[in-house]
């Protein structure tokens, strides 16, 4: 169930929003936005016709494309964490239970790999850093954090 809709404009890769690209990642390879739901349905424009430089397809596909080699530069956390978004099970906790079981890994490394993915996505300076660097960095901080 989506919480909350966005806009070309205000896509900046947080965690929201790499969660509903992912929920809507079907629309957005077809090329479409996904409706706001919250609009009355009038599709026309106040100021007339409107001419574009570009197609309307274009801006989803370079949006969802961006967050797809964001994705597979994750490996298989990306895998993982495209899996669990987009599988809408009614109890995740058993589905989460059955990867772990399938991977031959605890639950806990379950959800600490979807989420170094997840914050891997979102970074900024992700071309300068590859994940597995990331991932030493990252979980090293969570180590020092914790002793302290």
């Amino acid at each position: 169930m989506q919480s909350q809709w966005y806009g070309y404009s205000e896509i900046r890769y947080t965690e929201d929003q790499i969660v509903f690209l992912l929920q809507n990642s079907s629309l957005l390879r077809d090329g479409r936005w996904p409706p706001n739901p919250s609009d009355s349905g009038y599709t026309g424009s106040p100021q007339g016709k409107q001419f574009r430089h570009e197609g309307n397809f274009v801006k989803p596909a370079i949006i969802i494309a961006e967050l797809e080699l964001r994705l597979t530069r994750c490996g298989e956390d990306g895998l993982l964490l495209e899996y669990l978004i987009l599988l809408d099970y009614g109890d995740m906790q058993y589905l989460e239970a059955k990867l772990a079981g399938y991977l031959h890994t605890t639950l806990e490394d379950i959800h600490r790999r979807s989420k170094l993915a997840l914050k891997y996505c979102k970074r900024n300076r992700r071309k300068i850093t590859n994940y597995r660097d990331f991932c030493i960095y990252t979980i090293r901080r969570w180590n020092e954090r914790r002793v302290k």
